[in-house]
């Protein structure tokens, strides 16, 4: 995702992949053939951004608590309302955040919006380089003044320091959270991340045959100049064809015409023949 950058559909924020790049220095556990990497029984990925060291809010979120802990700096973030996951569910998103080096300005029950940049990649605690440890929960989490995180079944795998990593109780697969809108994509593992391009400009569906105009993968609906020409869509959004739509001027109910084409009739004069049909001369 870009800084500011901020999706919605039906009102519901997308949960976007909160960096510029996705470049995978770990994937998950239990992402079966990456079992030697040190994220074994957990749903957590690292990446490093070799463009931007930022990090810009997936979605708008709430902090729920900050530890400066062995292993590096963790902030967990929780949405301010349910969003939409990559696998097509609506609920809320916990985010767990490492390694940032510098979270002293960040506070419990502190507030961003999507697509603000909120935290940066770091090297705090244990790691080989910059980078940000990034896991997803879905729903929301009883969060206190200690670390959420639980024992994984899994293990490291370090040569000198072997240990069981902690996972968010409700984690939950990334390929399942992440949308990849904007994103330049360097490394994945493997791992295959649903693409999401919001809708622009006329759809069809193609089962009614009916047509639809989308801004930004919002559906208008009433009036709407288009390419020079006035074009009704009904409160369901479709396209409102041959037929009167009526409005009100001066107090007074008036009528416009819209043709076979959808587009409002103009400088023509309407004849009804006598058979009820209606032409233009």
């Amino acid at each position: 995702m870009k800084e500011n950058q901020s999706l919605k559909v039906n009102q519901n924020e997308v949960i976007l992949w909160p960096q510029t790049v996705m470049n995978l220095t770990q994937g998950c556990g239990e992402d079966g053939s990456h079992q030697w990497l040190s994220h074994e029984g957990t749903w957590a990925l690292d990446n490093a951004d070799p463009e931007d060291h930022r990090l810009f809010a997936p979605v708008s979120m709430m902090c729920m608590g900050k530890y400066h802990l062995g292993n590096g700096n963790e902030v967990v973030w929780q949405s301010l309302a349910p969003v939409l996951f990559a696998d097509g569910t609506l609920d809320f998103l916990t985010l767990d955040i490492w390694h940032d080096n510098d979270i002293t300005h960040l506070f419990r029950g502190m507030t961003v919006k999507q697509g603000e940049a909120f935290q940066a990649m770091g090297c705090s605690g244990i790691g080989s380089g910059s980078h940000t440890h990034l896991e997803a929960g879905r729903g929301k989490l009883n969060i206190g003044n200690v670390s959420p995180l639980i024992e994984s079944s899994g293990v490291t795998h370090f040569a000198s320091n072997n240990f069981h990593p902690g996972t968010l109780p409700n984690a939950v697969d990334p390929r399942c959270v992440y949308h990849m809108n904007e994103t330049k994509i360097m490394n994945t593992f493997g791992m295959k991340f649903q693409s999401f391009e919001a809708k622009m400009g006329w759809v069809k569906d193609e089962v009614s045959h009916c047509w639809y105009y989308y801004e930004n993968n919002v559906m208008v609906k009433g009036g709407k100049w288009i390419a020079g020409k006035y074009y009704y869509f009904n409160p369901n959004g479709i396209l409102a064809v041959h037929t009167f739509i009526p409005y009100m001027e001066g107090g007074h109910q008036q009528y416009f015409y819209v043709g076979w084409d959808g587009a409002m009739v103009i400088d023509r004069t309407l004849k009804i023949e006598h058979n009820g049909r209606i032409c233009f001369d």
